[in-house]
């Protein structure tokens, strides 16, 4: 049940609005001046407040402007003589509603209500605000201490890597060179199968240390502070294509890179990206006679994908979910050379420049990677060739 505070001095008009008002249901109080109001108004809670222009000692506009905006309770003003001025003024302080004597119950019924349905649409559009601030700021609270976690961690698993890495590497070394120098001092004195036991010791060194270095690398991908740049890719990839094709002396390739479009991101990270696509494309093409590789971009679905696309021997696109994992390789160590690590690198720095990649491949059919990074737009074409 709605409560109505009734601020009149006239005694018929306040029993005769207590009556009909309590016949609509409603719970009425009433006081004869402002004073008695305030009084009342500390005892029990009110919802609105019927509030007479003319009061004794000053008027229902003073009372108004002085209580409201700490009781924050709906007013009604009632008056016999209407002023325009007055009605925009009492509205603009925050009044609820006007109404003029002598009263219509009926059409003062609609308005109580409304105002009160109003003032408890208002309160709880206040409530809901300040629940979903509260909740934002713990929100940002927990996501700032998760990234002070978060930057402690990486910072604790990179000195974590550089001191496994060194101490690994270490007895490697040593491994290694021992190896080397057993062969050189003692290679009369072996058989074939103690000269393959060394030529093995060294190649799995070697290979272990190769693998050392492309974890360290992996790991500083996840965890290095990125600085975005303006990257001119029509620019960066035909001279990072000539590093690659210096690689492979022995085999014929044919290169073309056109449509390449101008991107936002870590310089480094970019260059390895680019790095281990273009390079793995030509490792997998290096059988054929020659192999041809296509880098260009094209539009899907409103973004623009740059794409690196080989004729290599392809693989079955069931294992399409396993490419990006690390150590997975779908074919032999005899066949091409790797440590199942690029593709793992590259997934990362995508991830870390908030793009998307994808591939396309047929068995013995070559391969397609799309990349997408934000802010790419086509631009130039060159074309690399090497026979």
């Amino acid at each position: 049940m709605d409560r109505i505070l009734i601020i009149d001095d006239h005694d018929q008009i306040r029993q005769m609005l207590q009556r009909r008002l309590t016949k609509l249901g409603y719970h009425v109080v009433f006081a004869n001046d402002g004073e008695s109001a305030k009084k009342l108004l500390k005892q029990e809670p009110i919802d609105l407040i019927l509030l007479d222009y003319l009061l004794p000692s000053y008027t229902g506009f003073d009372f108004f402007v002085d209580v409201q905006k700490e009781l924050k309770i709906p007013f009604i003003m009632m008056t016999a003589h209407p002023s325009l001025h007055l009605a925009i003024e009492f509205l603009r302080e925050g009044g609820a509603d006007f109404i003029e004597k002598p009263i219509d119950v009926d059409v003062l019924d609609i308005k109580i209500q409304r105002a009160i349905l109003n003032d408890k649409r208002i309160k709880e559009e206040k409530e809901a605000r300040l629940r979903a601030e509260l909740e934002l700021k713990n929100s940002n609270n927990y996501l700032k201490a998760q990234t002070v976690m978060l930057k402690d961690m990486n910072s604790q698993l990179d000195a974590f890597a550089s001191s496994v890495s060194h101490d690994l590497k270490s007895p490697l070394r040593l491994i290694n060179s021992f190896s080397q120098l057993l062969k050189q001092r003692y290679i009369d004195q072996l058989d074939d199968q103690g000269k393959e036991y060394i030529n093995t010791i060294v190649r799995s060194s070697q290979k272990m240390y190769v693998l050392i270095n492309d974890l360290l690398y992996l790991s500083k991908t996840s965890t290095q502070h990125i600085e975005l740049k303006e990257i001119d890719l029509s620019i960066f990839i035909p001279t990072l294509i000539e590093e690659i094709l210096a690689n492979y002396p022995d085999v014929k390739t044919e290169v073309k890179a056109h449509d390449l479009p101008t991107i936002q991101g870590d310089k480094t990270l970019i260059y390895q990206l680019y790095y281990n696509l273009i390079d793995n494309a030509l490792k997998y093409s290096s059988h054929n006679d020659i192999a041809k590789l296509q880098i260009g971009a094209e539009v899907k679905e409103g973004k623009t994908f740059v794409y690196i696309k080989d004729n290599g021997v392809g693989f079955d696109m069931q294992y399409v979910d396993k490419i990006f994992d690390i150590f997975v390789r779908l074919h032999k160590e005899s066949e091409f050379k790797g440590t199942g690590v690029g593709l793992a690198s590259v997934k990362r720095i995508v991830n870390r420049h908030s793009g998307e990649i994808f591939v396309e491949s047929e068995l013995g059919q070559g391969t397609t990677f799309y990349i997408y990074l934000p802010n790419q737009s086509p631009l130039l074409s060159h074309q690399v060739n090497n026979n």
